[in-house]
């Protein structure tokens, strides 16, 4: 009886510091894993109205927070992007509308620090600028002259012309 409890409590132990050997490696396992940076890459897209563009660089206004502060997005061009409804980027000006469809990479550094980088795919034009109505620069020069009545016109009353 007393093997018998002895074999028992002995598999006991045993089994206790097995699993206690293979949680302290899993452990180890997983710290190491923590300190590996790591990457994530998602597809997105921004649809605003275009603020800023160059040869290398387009900014997308595409919304207003709750404070009423206006949000833009910035990105950098390269020749890889692909541009549709368009024939280029000289075509696309400020004021039009367009969505941007980019992949946002975020990397997870070594000592925990998160970065972004975003990498352009495609411009889609959706519309142009409204047009803007252009005012001859001499009716904008000169100061608006109030129209004043003829000395020998009569005011008229409210309930009508004589003679009606």
């Amino acid at each position: 009886m007393i093997s018998r409890i002895s074999k028992i409590l002995g598999g006991t132990v045993a089994m206790v510091c097995v699993c206690s050997v293979i949680f302290a490696q899993e452990q180890k396992l997983n710290a190491t894993d923590a300190a590996q940076p790591t990457k994530t890459v998602q597809v997105k897209e921004v649809e605003g109205t275009v603020s800023g563009m160059s040869n290398s660089f387009i900014a997308v206004l595409y919304g207003r927070s709750e404070k009423g502060i206006a949000q833009e997005m910035a990105f950098q061009l390269t020749n890889k992007v692909n541009i549709l409804h368009k024939n280029s980027l000289k075509d696309i000006s400020a004021g039009d509308t367009v969505k941007v469809i980019y992949d946002e990479t975020a990397e997870r550094k070594v000592d925990g620090s998160l970065s972004y980088k975003r990498a352009v795919k495609q411009i889609v034009f959706l519309r142009e600028a409204p047009k803007q109505i252009k005012v001859d620069e001499e009716l904008k020069s000169k100061p608006e002259e109030p129209v004043q009545p003829a000395e020998s016109q009569e005011p008229i009353s409210l309930k009508g012309l004589k003679g009606d």
